[in-house]
């Protein structure tokens, strides 16, 4: 009966009646709500209606229900990782590799998990594992591109190129890709092999807008190789002004900062902090993407006691969550009740438990590099008093400079233009300023160029901020082959230097809207 409902279910559902397949599978979950089979059923039939928040509930619950199915355990655990909840998304995985280890599926969806929580090695064994499993040449080749990505973020560049070079010659349908790859990887000019075919694919009138905006942003890249920077910022622009075209998404930077300062007071976080979680574990590091976040998180993760969590990006969305819960609520006398006193500390232990899941560690210090998080400080701090912030400054034109050249994506719209680039860096120095002035104690700033010029010293002062003793391998960071799934990849492969120090001076001809706006906001960086 239950397979009869299944199959009904999905021809439904394939046929696009999404209405009628979830009300019949509906049906069924009543009729028998300990079912596996009919918890699945819906929540597939949620998910291909594009309601996953519901369908996750359901083949969760399937999951549970029967512990011993592999499918059950795969596709609640790729849901989990859609989502970015890679704790709840592991132990799933892991299970259904270790109930059916010979499904590409499973093997792919772990892989991905473990690239996405920076455990390259095990990615690499699971990816490797998936294209002997996978019978699909297309979806081999895809397995194949992705185990490259993840060589060339884990300090393993050499036999990255490898690979994208197979890809790239057996012409197949990651071809384009594998030579995006390999242009943004070497050090050659246009005139060369990759630039060549770069160049014959934007001749090509079917050309796609965004693949396009990529081989533009590739050229710009091989452009800048050889010095052409006129050349090559012609290039970003051209690809950028494509991605403006398509799904384009910038802030209201006024609202948000009223909004933050209205919800975060220093009355708020000085009634609550008695019940919030006491860890000092939590480590913080925000920023402008491309302000040197990434190097800080590594040199911190190189000391014997912290651990690096990559970029979570987990924080705004929990902190959305909890002003949803409390909506009309005033939480300065909410949470001191006694009755609501535990929210707070059990918050601040989700925090953590997801950067120990995430980095992989127990390590007394976790530290998170999400850029933005500078948005959520104050929610972290709401949840963890104790918790260390550090906040990573750069100079605007060579953070723009720096994030203009790169594919960001849609939720990063104001990277694609100087003005809305300039708005959302005044915002993020107007929202960080306000936490300066509510929770100074807890924040460190640290100038990029200070941190290049001078690395042991400033170096030293992180360390030192967030409680812990000096060691030398905190400088060693670029030996270290743990992934880094960030446009500073190559970056801190190499010790720390100021030779990107004022490279903005290059291209200063053409920022001409971005420098008018800082000036018109009175923002002097110096």
């Amino acid at each position: 009966m239950q397979d009869q409902l299944e199959d009904t279910v999905r021809r439904l559902s394939l046929a696009g009646r999404h209405d009628q397949a979830i009300a019949i599978a509906r049906q069924g979950v009543a009729a028998a709500p300990n079912n596996a089979l009919n918890h699945f059923t819906l929540g597939r039939a949620l998910v291909e209606s594009d309601r996953r928040d519901e369908g996750l509930f359901h083949v969760d619950k399937a999951a549970t229900l029967d512990m011993g199915n592999f499918l059950y355990a795969y596709y609640a655990g790729w849901l989990y990782s859609e989502f970015r909840l890679y704790e709840f998304a592991l132990p799933l995985l892991q299970r259904s590799v270790a109930i059916e280890g010979r499904s590409a599926l499973s093997r792919l969806a772990l892989a991905q998990c473990y690239d996405n929580i920076l455990h390259p090695e095990k990615a690499n064994e699971h990816y490797a594992a998936a294209v002997k499993l996978e019978e699909s040449r297309s979806q081999r080749e895809y397995i194949q591109f992705q185990l490259a990505r993840n060589l060339a973020h884990s300090n393993q560049q050499e036999l990255a190129k490898e690979r994208f070079e197979q890809i790239f010659l057996a012409k197949g349908e990651k071809a384009f890709d594998a030579a995006i790859e390999l242009a943004l990887l070497s050090k050659e000019g246009p005139q060369s092999r990759i630039g060549t075919f770069l160049n014959k694919r934007l001749s090509d009138k079917n050309i796609k807008p965004m693949e396009k905006s990529r081989a533009l942003l590739a050229l710009g890249k091989m452009h800048d190789n050889v010095k052409d920077h006129d050349r090559a910022f012609g290039c970003w622009k051209s690809s950028r002004d494509i991605a403006k075209t398509q799904d384009y998404r910038v802030r209201n930077h006024d609202e948000l900062v009223a909004l933050t300062k209205s919800a975060f007071t220093a009355k708020l976080f000085d009634v609550t902090a008695p019940y919030a979680s006491q860890t000092d574990a939590v480590v913080v590091v925000s920023g402008m993407p491309r302000s040197g976040t990434t190097l800080t998180e590594q040199i911190i993760a190189s000391h014997s006691q912290a651990a690096g969590a990559g970029e979570v990006a987990r924080w705004n969305n929990l902190e959305h969550e909890f002003f949803k819960r409390h909506n009309g609520r005033n939480p300065a006398t909410y949470f001191v009740q006694p009755e609501n006193r535990d929210e707070l500390r059990i918050r601040g232990e989700e925090i953590l438990r997801i950067m120990r899941v995430v980095s992989g560690s127990s390590a007394p210090r976790i530290v998170d590099k999400t850029p933005h998080s500078f948005v959520s400080l104050g929610y972290i701090k709401l949840c963890c008093p104790k918790s260390k912030f550090i906040h990573i400054q750069r100079h605007p034109l060579d953070t723009f400079i720096s994030t203009y050249q790169n594919a960001f994506n849609k939720f990063h719209g104001y990277a694609y233009d100087q003005v809305e680039y300039a708005k959302e860096y005044l915002w993020q120095v107007n929202i960080m300023d306000y936490w300066k002035s509510v929770f100074p104690e807890n924040i460190l700033t640290v100038k990029y160029e200070d941190l290049a010029r001078e690395p042991e010293a400033n170096a030293r002062k992180i360390i030192a901020f967030i409680g812990l003793e000096w060691e030398e391998q905190c400088l060693e960071f670029h030996t270290n082959k743990k992934a880094v799934r960030t446009f500073s990849t190559s970056q801190v492969r190499k010790p720390v230097s100021d030779s990107s120090i004022g490279r903005w001076k290059l291209y200063e001809k053409h920022l001409g809207p971005i420098r008018e706006h800082l000036e018109k906001a009175g923002f002097n960086y110096e």
